[in-house]
Parts: C-alpha cells; structure tokens; sequence
C-alpha cells in the first residue's frame, strides 16, 4: 500500500471514530450545547446519606429517561450531615412540575449505578419549573429492595429468621438427646442397677435381635412341638366342652321361655275370668244402688208405708217414750243383777208366797237362807 493510501485510510478512521464518540454523546446524554445537548439544569436538594448515585447515573420521569446526573455536591461544605444537591442536566425538550418530588434509588444488591425517579402526584394541577436559574425540587433516598419487597415482608422474614435461632437454639438439647438415644452402645454396658450409660435405641435393638434368636431356638425345639400340640388339643376340647354347654344353655332357656308364655297364658285366661265375674258383681251393685237411691227418693217424698212412717210425727213420740221404757228397765236390771251379784243367788218364787227358790250362782258363796 502506497503511503497517500494509508493516511487516506487513517483519516477515514479518524473521522469514522469521532463521528461514533459524537452518537455516543448524544445517546448517553453527555453531548455538548454545540453538539446538541442542549439541557437545563435542576437541582435535586433534601437528600441524607446518598450512595449508590453518581455523576451519569439517569433521571427518569414517570419511566422515561429525561436526563442525567452531572455533578453532586454538599449543601452546606462546612456541615457534610446536612446533606448533598444533587444537579441533573434536563433535556430541553421536557419540563418538570414543580409539585414532583425525587426518589434517589442506589445500586440493586450493589450492582451497576443508581438512578433517579422523579414522581409527579396525581390530582394536583401541574406547573412546570422555570428552565432558567437552577430550579429545584424535594428529593429524598429510597432502598430499591424496598420497593421491591414490601417493609412489612422484610419485617416478617427478619422475625422470622429471629424465630428460626430461637428453634435451633430450643432444638440443641433435644438434638443432643437424640443423638444420644441413637448412638451404639452394648446392652451390658446399660444393665439396670449400674452407673453410667443407659439403655438407648441401639441396645433395644440389640435386645430385640436376642429375644428373636431365643424364640427362633425355642420354636426349633421338639419337646415345645409336642408341648403345643398338646396345649392345641386341650383347647380344642375345652372349645368342644364349651360348644356343648352354650347348646344345652340355649335348650334350657328355650324351655324356660316356653314354659313362661304357658304360664302367662294360663293366667291371662283366669283373669278375663275373674274380670268378667268381677264385672257381673259390678252390675248388680249398680242396680241395687240404683234400686236403693230410687227407695230412699220414695221415703224422701213420703210415698210407701216407709214413707209415711216417716212423715208420722206420732211414729217420734212413739219411739221417744219407748226409748225411756227401755232405759228405766236396763235400770231395774242393772239393780237385779247387782243383788244377785252381792247375795251370790237367784231367788225364785210365786206370787203367792207358796213357793220360794234360791238358785246358787256358780263361782259365788251363797248367803245362808
């Protein structure tokens, strides 16, 4: 190649890489007022303990990028805790509303640059930022794991992994008993009454595998064969002698049962018997209280020889001087049988005189005559 050529194709180079680092510029948003980049500036203030954003990081507003960070600087040199201005170069072409506020996000899990939201409030009308002398909005720092996770979440997994230590921490004793009850031990190193190691799963296991080998022995052992046989036969006949008591049970307690239906029978007939006697006896007392309640109505109205008896007022007087009679001749017996019993004798006599009687009364000493 002839020399004319190669700075020929130098040039080109050249001219080809500027005219890259010029769209490169541009698209990145680094081009110059000459090239371009034509921006305003806006102040971002009111951010504390930034990190994670620096000079190039984006600006975005409701998720389109409209700029990008140009510089940062403190708001107060001599006091660095009050925290940092951060200025953005706004292309020319969008505007901001002054009621917008910006969200500072740094790096993701500490992975590339941060960026810059601007968020403009709904329902608020909205005036645009002045272009010119540095206006300036209310910024304030945001943690992107944050937004993606929830505060509330992060609380909750922070607790519980406070719960998971507290577990573990709860679980070492019994893991350790655990491995207690599962590591090898002998059975005659945990026999009871000895000092030291105590039975665990190992010797349980240990004392399982012996009692199955002694069964295994004691089942190949003819002597049991024959003992088991004999044992087999003794409950079969019990079952047999068992079978026949539970036959004759229920033989007796179907004759028992049948004996009770005949005798309930039996009696059930005497008593419709008795009953229906019982019945006639009823009657004829109704009809002769009948008859007896229709003959005290005829006396009641003084029809009848009753009747009129009853109406009689002389039948009262009659019956009122008899009563009198009676009682004075109780009186003069009453008088009678005192003598008798005084003189022990019973005198007896006619009228006349002629013939006098005395009659001992047994069990009296009788008066000399």
């Amino acid at each position: 190649m002839s020399e004319p050529s190669r700075n020929f194709m130098v040039g080109m180079f050249v001219v080809i890489s500027l005219a890259v680092l010029a769209v490169l510029l541009v698209w990145f948003g680094e081009a110059p007022s000459w090239l371009g980049g034509n921006e305003w500036t806006l102040k971002i203030v009111g951010v504390r303990q930034l990190r994670g954003v620096e000079p190039g990081s984006p600006v975005r507003l409701n998720g389109v990028e409209i700029g990008r960070v140009h510089y940062i600087d403190f708001a107060d040199r001599a006091r660095p805790d009050s925290g940092v201005v951060i200025f953005a170069g706004i292309r020319e072409e969008y505007m901001v509303p002054g009621e917008a506020q910006a969200r500072v996000y740094g790096a993701t899990l500490g992975f590339g640059t941060g960026h810059i939201d601007i968020v403009v409030p709904s329902g608020v009308p909205h005036r645009p930022l002045p272009k010119e002398g540095y206006p300036m909005i209310e910024g304030e720092m945001r943690e992107t794991i944050s937004e993606i996770i929830p505060k509330e979440t992060l609380e909750n997994v922070a607790e519980a992994f406070v719960n998971i230590g507290e577990f573990a921490e709860a679980a070492t004793p019994a893991a350790q008993n655990l491995g207690a009850l599962l590591e090898p031990r002998r059975p005659a190193d945990a026999e009871p009454g000895q000092e030291g190691e105590i039975a665990n799963l190992s010797t349980v296991v240990q004392h399982f595998d012996e009692l199955v080998t002694n069964m295994t022995t004691l089942v190949g052992d003819p002597e049991v064969h024959e003992d088991v046989r004999a044992a087999v036969r003794e409950m079969r006949g019990a079952v047999t002698e068992l079978r026949e008591g539970v036959e004759a049970f229920r033989t007796s307690t179907e004759r028992i049962a049948h004996s009770v239906e005949s005798g309930v029978g039996s009696v059930t007939a005497d008593l419709d018997e008795s009953f229906v006697h019982l019945n006639a006896v009823l009657e004829r007392l109704d009809n002769s209280a009948s008859n007896l309640a229709r003959t005290m109505q005829y006396i009641a109205e003084g029809r009848g020889t009753l009747g009129l008896l009853a109406k009689d007022p002389r039948l009262y007087e009659a019956a009122v001087l008899s009563l009198e009679r009676f009682a004075a001749a109780m009186a003069s017996l009453q008088v009678i049988l005192g003598n008798i019993e005084r003189e022990g004798y019973i005198p007896v006599g006619s009228s006349s005189g002629l013939i006098r009687k005395r009659i001992p009364v047994p069990g009296q000493s009788a008066a000399p005559e």
